[in-house]
């Protein structure tokens, strides 16, 4: 899997949505870190990822507290996509799935629902039409998706597009 920095163009200044979340530690139900601000072009990340699904490129936004909320795109999201969040200071994994069928797009395990503009195959646009967890675990042998340790929650309401 061959990975490559992109560079977006644009005003940095740019808003491309709006997100409000909650980071928590399930274990004990703390709060780590929670945030509710306008999302700049300038704080998007992107990488170009050549792998076995063909051309991916993976949009990666700062959140607070040392974590990031993520989005892969490929030319063909109008059948699904995956949302992903990590903890920078930790090995961590995270992937969760979105099914497409017209305009909602659907999480595969637990709940949560998107409204999505597909523009030639790929994601455009994304509104939270429900609160939507993200499940993240750490990357030792003891890790169990099922039992993650921290879950980021975005706001129903949240929305974002993706910068092109």
């Amino acid at each position: 899997m061959e990975k490559q920095t992109v560079s977006i163009p644009g005003d940095p200044k740019r808003v491309l949505g709006h997100l409000r979340w909650a980071i928590t530690e399930t274990a004990t139900g703390a709060t780590l870190g929670q945030g509710d601000r306008d999302l700049l072009l300038g704080e998007v990340k992107a990488d170009s990822i050549d792998s076995e699904m063909g051309k991916l490129v993976h949009y990666s936004i700062p959140l607070s507290d040392g974590f990031n909320i993520s989005v892969a795109t490929s030319p063909d999201d109008q059948t699904g996509f995956g949302l992903s969040a990590e903890n920078t200071q930790q090995a961590s994994f995270s992937w969760e799935w979105f099914q497409v069928n017209g305009q909602i797009a659907t999480k595969l395990q637990e709940t949560g629902e998107l409204k999505v503009a597909i523009e030639k195959g790929s994601l455009a646009r994304a509104e939270f039409l429900t609160d939507v967890s993200v499940r993240i675990v750490p990357m030792d042998a003891a890790a169990d998706p099922q039992n993650p340790k921290w879950r980021i929650l975005i706001a129903k309401g949240s929305h974002f597009e993706i910068p092109r």
